[in-house]
């Protein structure tokens, strides 16, 4: 946030990426409402965190058929 409002003092046109995840897709007004509220966030993206993991358990790029417990639930991202 320190950074953020760095950039906020000097006039700097900011967008704000947020990676939905596990935990805070179940608040996403709350989210929201900091952003816009807190922050001053003028643009806002949202994309879901899903990290796939291998046979192994091993965090993958874009391979594995299961993901991790961080990832974003299909439920909670529809939702969010």
């Amino acid at each position: 946030m320190r950074g953020y409002r760095l950039l906020q003092k000097h006039g700097v046109e900011t967008n704000v990426l947020v990676t939905v995840n596990r935990v805070n897709a179940d608040a996403p007004l709350d989210v929201y409402r900091f952003l816009r509220d807190e922050a001053a966030a003028n643009w806002m993206q949202f994309i879901p965190a899903v990290e796939r993991l291998s046979e192994e358990g091993v965090a993958l790029v874009q391979e594995g058929e299961t993901v991790s417990d961080r990832s974003v639930q299909p439920e909670q991202w529809d939702i969010f």
